[in-house]
């Protein structure tokens, strides 16, 4: 054991200003709305391009 005196810590949060804050606020609209493209449009497309693959199909077929 040792008799040094026990360290004092800082607790010093990080603030950020309020222009940097609007900047990541920002930053993260930008990247949350460039996941859902990226992700959910794919989705839906191959999801419409399916319907609109069978109804293509049933219309040819009743056209005649």
């Amino acid at each position: 054991m040792s008799n040094a005196p026990p360290m004092e810590t800082l607790s010093v949060a990080p603030t950020l200003s309020p222009e940097m804050q609007a900047n990541v606020q920002r930053w993260i609209k930008w990247l949350v709305l460039c996941i859902v493209v990226v992700t959910v449009v794919p989705i839906v497309c191959g999801i419409l391009a399916s319907i609109c693959g069978v109804f293509g199909a049933f219309v040819l077929f009743f056209v005649k």
